[in-house]
């Protein structure tokens, strides 16, 4: 799973790249109807792309993202210091004991142009 999740003056987006062992792609882009900040955002589409692969019974997943912040807060390395990050961090966590396996690394912004791209799609629609 590659993720990524933007605020803009428009407001936040999140895209999310579900990938199977078979390389089948799944993309998905959706615009946030709530404040939030860029790393809320972020946390956001972590945990729905977590939702999402819970749903369809995936045991391992390996999730790709390009902040260092959020990859490190959930694996443990760097503290919460936000506390209107702890939640998400909480949930997430929550969420990944329910995995046989997870394992969370940082990629370049470089590396995740597909996901970068969905969540600034989200930008693009308007209610």
């Amino acid at each position: 799973m590659y993720f990524d999740g933007s605020k803009n003056v428009m407001g936040a987006d999140i895209g999310i790249l579900l990938v199977t062992s078979e390389d089948e792609m799944t993309p998905h882009s959706l615009k946030l109807d709530f404040p939030c900040t860029h790393n809320m955002a972020k946390y956001e589409v972590l945990i729905q792309g977590l939702r999402s692969l819970l749903s369809f019974q995936v045991k391992k997943v390996h999730a790709f993202d390009d902040s260092q912040l959020i990859i490190n807060q959930v694996n443990g390395e760097w503290q919460v210091k936000d506390k209107k990050l702890v939640s998400y961090q909480e949930n997430t966590s929550s969420l990944i004991q329910r995995f046989e396996e997870v394992q969370l690394a940082h990629i370049k912004r470089e590396g995740n142009p597909i996901v970068d791209g969905l969540a600034s799609l989200g930008s693009t629609i308007t209610f």
